[in-house]
């Protein structure tokens, strides 16, 4: 064989190795990272032994079963509720009881600069103690917070700038019910409406639920309720979220572990009642309470975290009427908070007691399969940056 005949066969083999190893090869795909801030109790209080830092931001690789923290935003005490305003600004309460200073509760704003660093901008107080939520509107551009302990609604302005305004404002509301710990009133949410126009507060210590009026144009509450939703006796409600259409209200009672289906009137403020379900997998369950409720994407199922039994209840919705439930372990204990991803594919849940959040991929249909859990001490709010 010639010379450049032996070369064109070497050329030729060499050609053929390097198609058959092209066409052979997998493809490798970048995994999906989501990116967090976490809510922690940082100190003891009467219902948790607070260890958390503070607020943490972490990324969560679910694909490789993998968690990292960011940074912990420091210098807060019992930083229990978030929600992010803009890409540079996060609120959240400082859920603080009465201690013998009887230093009430407080509301931070804390700066998030494009280098990646924090900063506590502002403080402001909330006329009472245990702040235990907050919401911000960005149609209004009001935000309100709930003091679980006193029954003050804290509300104001959130400047162009995303700063909180000098408007800080407050309603009282009284009221009891018959259960051991609805001895005063005890808000627990303010959830506007998609309009801004109108602000429901749920009263677990009077099993009320308020809805008021929203003065858009001068950026405040009307002091007296448009209409007064009354819940059984020693219900609790605490938390509620809207449905896939507008008139869809759901409410998960903390202290009858319920879940109620009601419709909502935009115009009149009306709350009725539709249909009622048991979050509870085993009715002799007393220290068992409802905590959080969220909506699946599609609207097809609600979500509820229950502690004591420590499930994700996830019950199906259609045409008005609930299914029967399904419950999945949290895998830790105490879930309050949890968080379903912008893009729907995850849940994940923070386990206050047991120090740890736990992801699920969302399959659709309801089902949830468990990922991984990583340790995060005193987790209790989960918010997905953006």
């Amino acid at each position: 064989m010639t010379t450049k005949a032996s070369y064109i066969s070497f050329t030729l083999v060499i050609y053929l190795m390097t198609a058959f190893s092209c066409t052979n090869e997998v493809k490798k795909t970048e995994s999906t990272k989501y990116r967090f801030f976490v809510g922690t109790y940082t100190q003891k209080e009467g219902h948790v032994d607070g260890k958390g830092k503070g607020i943490y931001e972490i990324t969560v690789d679910a694909d490789n079963k993998k968690m990292e923290i960011i940074g912990v935003i420091e210098d807060l005490v019992n930083p229990s509720f978030l929600c992010q305003v803009d890409s540079s600004n996060l609120l959240t309460v400082n859920e603080i009881s009465p201690n013998p200073q009887n230093y009430p509760g407080r509301i931070s704003r804390i700066e998030l600069n494009k280098d990646g660093s924090y900063r506590k901008a502002q403080e402001a107080g909330t006329y009472g103690n245990a702040p235990c939520y907050i919401s911000y509107d960005k149609t209004s551009g009001m935000y309100a917070t709930t003091n679980y302990l006193g029954g003050q609604l804290v509300f104001g302005s959130i400047t162009p700038k995303g700063e909180i305004g000098n408007d800080l404002s407050q309603i009282t509301f009284t009221g009891k019910s018959s259960h051991a710990r609805q001895e005063a009133s005890h808000l627990h949410q303010a959830l506007f409406t998609e309009d801004g126009s109108k602000l429901l507060v749920s009263d677990l210590g009077s099993d009320k639920i308020y809805v008021l009026e929203v003065d858009l144009k001068n950026k405040s509450i009307i002091n007296k309720p448009l209409f007064e939703f009354q819940l059984s006796p020693g219900s609790g409600p605490r938390h509620m979220a809207w449905g896939k259409q507008k008139d869809q209200l759901f409410i998960v009672a903390e202290l009858s572990n319920k879940l109620d289906y009601a419709t909502f009137d935009n115009l009149t403020g009306k709350i009725e009642l539709k249909a009622s379900v048991s979050i509870l997998k085993n009715a002799s369950a007393p220290n068992n309470t409802g905590a959080d409720i969220h909506i699946s994407p599609d609207g097809s199922h609600v979500l509820v975290s229950s502690r004591g039994e420590n499930n994700l209840v996830v019950v199906p919705f259609a045409n008005g009427n609930f299914g029967i439930p399904q419950f999945v372990s949290t895998q830790g204990t105490a879930p309050r908070n949890f968080n379903i991803t912008r893009d729907g594919k995850f849940v994940l849940v923070a386990n206050q007691d047991s120090g740890n959040i736990s992801v699920f991929a969302y399959r659709g249909e309801g089902r949830l399969d468990f990922v991984f859990s990583f340790s995060l001490p005193s987790p209790v709010c989960i918010v997905e940056k953006f």
